[in-house]
């Protein structure tokens, strides 16, 4: 996308000494005659947000539908068969020539990326809040109609702009065609693929037997075309770290700490106006017989002996832990309303070692980790999860298998842009415009 728009903004120069003759025959350009140029396109701009507003409110907010294959690929082969019929029998009518224009591409590139930022920046849960954004469909943007038209809007000018520079064709238009007929088919692929892409929650404990199961985020169940089953999990664990917790709400206190420091034996650090001293860590623990014993089996969590010395010089002592799925935590009273606590361990890497096997055939076994997805026919198998509940000692497995079968054309599209880049830095630049 920055690349087209880059390269838009090297032709602007002829089209502004072109479109912006301000007299012509000794009178001023009044608004609408042709060629249309960049007030027309602001004209347009806002017709189309006010339009989609319009829709939106008296739909009463009402979701487009998303496009599924095949219809998808019907309504994508009638676009383009559209655009290309429109440029080549129509090309001289004014409308069709600003669309193609370089004022038509960047109003539509820049009310696309605005669509985008709001669509990335804003949370919906924000725009819910407000009646009109509920009712003009603009909380749900990517179902919106104004989405639907700006994506029309984007498509439709960066199409006619290949078709008008490649018909007639010119050996020096190779980067120009490239670059703008990759970025053509991501936006298409990205845009009318949406609907196809399937993100299934499949959950694996370990030692059962195996699952070819994927459940949606509406809960709708689908059949993988392979088998996974978990052969091990494993979890490496950050030290918790001391906190300050309000008893009477049981919530941490950011405010009283400058930073929650990791636990490590031997500590001595600052938290508000306590001095900490850690006496002992015990990372894998066990309250028995009324003391923190070592514990290496499942449900031990960390305990930590700990000194606490107030600047009136007052010293509190005693162990703190932040507990498993079989004991509660052990927290100290330092006053009436504050807990020096341990907080959880953050994950610092989880694993998951997978038997995957098609057709009844063992395939392979494979590692997963979160950033590093195994693909299979198609799919890519993320590690997402776990049953945090039980933390390190967690059984469950929980990953993500993603399928997206219109993700090649859109690869396509990135190597096409990249080819272009390529050969315009090996021809070097030369002015070129549309005819």
């Amino acid at each position: 996308m920055i690349i087209y728009l880059n390269l838009l903004k090297i032709q602007i120069p002829e089209f502004v000494k072109l479109q912006d003759t301000i007299t012509n025959n000794g009178y001023s350009r009044s608004l609408w005659s042709h060629p249309w140029r960049y007030r027309e396109s602001i004209i347009i701009v806002i017709f189309i947000l006010v339009v989609s507003i319009i829709i939106g409110v008296l739909t009463r907010g009402a979701e487009i539908p998303v496009i599924r294959n095949p219809y998808n690929i019907f309504i994508g082969g009638a676009l383009v068969l559209s655009i290309l019929f429109i440029s080549l029998f129509h090309r001289n009518k004014p409308f069709v020539l600003w669309l193609s224009s370089v004022p038509a591409a960047l109003s539509s590139m820049i009310l696309y990326i605005l669509v985008g930022l709001v669509m990335g920046l804003v949370p919906p849960s924000w725009l819910n809040n407000y009646e009109f954004f509920r009712l003009s469909g603009l909380s749900h943007m990517k179902t919106s109609w104004l989405f639907l038209f700006t994506y029309l809007f984007v498509l439709s000018a960066l199409g006619m702009v290949i078709i008008r520079k490649l018909f007639p064709f010119k050996g020096r238009s190779i980067g120009f065609f490239l670059n703008h007929t990759g970025l053509f088919v991501i936006l298409l692929a990205a845009g009318l693929g949406s609907g196809d892409i399937l993100r299934l929650d499949v959950n694996l404990l370990k030692e059962e037997s195996e699952s070819n199961i994927g459940v949606s985020g509406s809960g709708d169940m689908y059949k993988l075309p392979f088998t996974l089953r978990l052969l091990n999990f494993s979890i490496e664990e950050y030290n918790p770290r001391l906190v300050f917790v309000d008893s009477r709400t049981g919530k941490v206190e950011p405010s009283q700490n400058k930073g929650f420091p990791m636990v490590e034996k031997g500590l001595k650090t600052r938290l508000g106006s306590w001095r900490i001293e850690i006496e002992d860590f015990i990372p894998n623990a066990m309250f028995i017989d009324s003391s923190f014993a070592k514990y290496e089996e499942v449900g031990s969590y960390s305990a930590v002996k700990v000194q606490a010395i107030s600047s009136g010089r007052d010293t509190i002592k005693g162990w703190i832990s932040n507990g498993s799925y079989l004991q509660s935590p052990v927290n100290l009273h330092l006053d009436h309303n504050t807990l020096l606590a341990l907080s959880l361990p953050e994950p610092k890497k989880f694993v998951s070692v997978i038997g995957v096997a098609r057709d009844s055939a063992k395939i392979d076994t494979v590692t997963i980790e979160v950033n590093k997805p195994y693909t299979i026919d198609g799919w890519k198998i993320y590690q997402v999860g776990y049953d945090q509940s039980k933390g390190k000692w967690s059984t469950l497995s929980v990953l993500e298998a993603v399928n997206d079968p219109w993700l090649p054309l859109v690869y396509a599209g990135v190597f096409m842009m990249m080819a272009g880049t390529l050969y315009l830095f090996w021809i070097g630049y030369r002015p070129s415009k549309i005819d």
